[in-house]
């Protein structure tokens, strides 16, 4: 009886931890910590992505954040400053089906972050840095195919899929 009680703690604990990880808790602490970062993304998403529009009733509604899903640092310009992609997903604020995933590009200079380009990932998740593409990974295609990848560039202040 004494094990199957440490077993059901052991599972809980588990969960606990996998539930935080999914919830992107982690990313959002992360993000709120650094208050440069946090304001220059705030204002992103308020002037690129929560833009209120009206469905075909004309009903209004607005684009909202659903979950952080990751924040990368990489030296993207090679100034030996670490700047940040952020990545998340949005969806309508009236319930539809409707979302989208969001990467974002701050340049970091003396700790000031400032919006750099922003794009739409492909149902694809970023993977690493390898000047001068992101690499974002997506989903399983099939065995011979394997995962979809999609190579960016930043050009100018546009990301361009190679």
């Amino acid at each position: 009886m004494r094990n199957f009680r440490i077993i059901i703690v052991i599972l809980t604990l588990i969960l606990s931890a996998v539930s935080y990880a999914q919830n992107g808790n982690g990313f959002e602490a992360e993000l709120k910590s650094n208050n440069s970062l946090y304001i220059a993304f705030n204002k992103f998403y308020k002037d690129k992505i929560r833009q209120e529009k009206k469905d075909i009733s004309g009903e209004p509604y607005f684009f909202k954040m659903d979950q952080l899903n990751g924040i990368h640092y990489v030296d993207y310009n090679e100034d030996g400053i670490k700047d940040v992609l952020i990545e998340f997903s949005a969806s309508q604020s009236n319930k539809t089906s409707s979302n989208f995933l969001v990467a974002v590009l701050f340049e970091n200079s003396s700790n000031i972050f400032k919006y750099r380009a922003h794009f739409n990932p492909n149902k694809s998740l970023f993977q690493e840095y390898k000047k001068p593409f992101f690499i974002f990974a997506g989903e399983f295609k099939s065995f011979t195919e394997g995962v979809t990848i999609e190579r960016i560039k930043l050009v100018g202040n546009n990301f361009v899929k190679y």
